[in-house]
């Protein structure tokens, strides 16, 4: 599958709903969902667990079981949390943003610095106002951009919980298969995630 970065897949509104996969097409291919919630942050990892397990066999095999990992953090003043990190593979961008606003509620772009990449998913967000529920944030005297908002996700998708089954399930097959601890097959996932992200931003 070929690697794009965000801004690639965000080009046109048109061009993302083409090539955007859905929750349901995520669940039908046995995608699992990971999620780590600790205070004040949240972290989501979409991944599929037969290439995880090759992975787990085999640590020099390449990343390809992470499919996109998004982070995020409490922002007090904005009521929302704030999306950090984001990356994914062709096509999985939108689902991420879809999922942490499902799981948390209100969303809101990095405060401090956009880049071109991720400023498109949030102009897609403005315009979709059937999909996305947005409100002007306290901070802003008047909104000029769609940065100037919170959003939140308005469908509710059980896709989502069957790929967060399937990732408790995979977690505890594969400890026993290989071994290891379900803490260890959490720090893999997580520190892979992490990696995916660097690989593909630094």
């Amino acid at each position: 599958m070929t690697i794009l970065t965000l801004k690639e897949v965000f080009l046109e509104d048109s061009e993302m709903n083409e090539v955007a996969v859905s929750p349901e097409e995520a669940e039908s291919g046995n995608l699992a969902i990971f999620l780590v919630r600790q205070p004040g942050a949240f972290m989501a990892v979409i991944y599929n667990p037969n290439e995880f397990d090759e992975y787990i066999t085999n640590p020099g095999h390449d990343d390809r079981f992470i499919k996109g990992m998004i982070r995020s953090y409490k922002n007090e003043y904005c009521l929302a949390y704030e999306v950090k990190t984001v990356a994914a593979l062709r096509g999985y961008g939108p689902m991420l943003y879809q999922l942490l606003s499902s799981r948390i509620g209100w969303i809101v772009s990095d405060r401090r610095e956009v880049t071109e990449m991720a400023e498109n998913i949030w102009k897609w967000m403005y315009n979709h106002p059937q999909v996305w529920m947005k409100e002007k944030l306290m901070e802003v005297n008047e909104a000029k951009t769609p940065l100037d908002y919170r959003y939140k996700w308005l469908k509710t998708n059980p896709s989502f919980n069957k790929m967060v089954g399937l990732n408790e399930t995979t977690r505890k097959l594969l400890a026993e298969k290989h071994n290891i601890s379900v803490k260890e097959i959490n720090d893999i996932i997580v520190k892979t995630a992490e990696k995916f992200f660097d690989k593909r931003f630094f």
